[in-house]
């Protein structure tokens, strides 16, 4: 499966249209490959803490998220209407919309959120929050808005990349509190680098995540894009799908 960047309005396949939502659903059923969450990276840019732009940008992408479900059940094909049908989304939190160490930001943020919840809490949608804030931040921020749909989308580059013991983090946020992971290893293939993601591996299995996990970035710079992504999906594929 792929995550869908969900995008300025009219911008690609843009999922507020009907046109396009039949596209893509024509598309997973040609190629067999499920969307497995939306994300929103256009955040960083039009960050959610100081513009009101993010605000109509994550309604509308709930409501495209809420058209997706509703006409998935409406498709004979189960299995189909269960890859396109997506309910988790990345808010994204990093460059101009990163929140490390500011409070008004992480207050306006918990606000806002606390309006977003509820209306994913209707549609069994789960928001989650991927940032460079540390776990004690995170859980601060899903204790303020008090609602099951806000989560952590975690990244393990990321969080190693800010000095955090990453597996420390996995095991204590654990399966109630990650929504969705991405395995990413900067710079690097993964299995390459500083993360072990055998390890990692090990721990999702104790608490017994069946989430996805997204493949980003973990590529040296020399490296094409699809090359890397073709040597890690092999990697992930030969590690995470062994048994415990």
């Amino acid at each position: 499966g792929i995550q869908y960047s969900f995008v300025a309005e009219g911008v690609g396949l843009d999922l507020r249209t009907r046109e396009n939502r039949d596209k893509v659903r024509s598309i997973v059923q040609e190629t067999g490959v499920g969307i497995s969450s939306l994300g929103i990276g256009l955040l960083n840019r039009i960050p959610l803490a100081t513009t009101d732009e993010s605000d109509q940008l994550v309604a509308d992408c709930l409501e495209a998220m809420a058209r997706l479900k509703e006409e998935a059940a409406e498709l004979d094909d189960r299995e189909l209407a269960a890859k396109v049908s997506p309910k988790i989304v990345l808010l994204a939190f990093f460059g101009k919309a990163d929140l490390s160490g500011d409070e008004e930001r992480m207050n306006t943020v918990i606000s806002k959120l606390k309006r977003f919840a509820p209306i994913a809490e209707e549609h069994g949608f789960i928001l989650g929050i991927e940032s460079l804030l540390s776990e004690s931040d995170h859980r601060r921020i899903m204790e303020s808005v008090g609602s099951p749909a806000v989560k952590v989308y975690y990244d393990t580059a990321n969080a190693a990349r800010m000095g955090y013991d990453i597996y420390k983090e996995i095991e204590s946020l654990g399966v109630d509190r990650i929504c969705e992971l991405h395995i990413k290893q900067d710079a690097a293939l993964l299995g390459q680098g500083d993360i072990d993601f055998a390890r990692v591996k090990t721990l999702l299995d104790k608490m017994n995540y069946n989430g996805w996990l997204i493949i980003e970035g973990s590529r040296p710079k020399q490296m094409s894009p699809t090359d890397a992504t073709k040597q890690n999906a092999v990697f992930a594929r030969n590690l995470f799908e062994s048994s415990p």
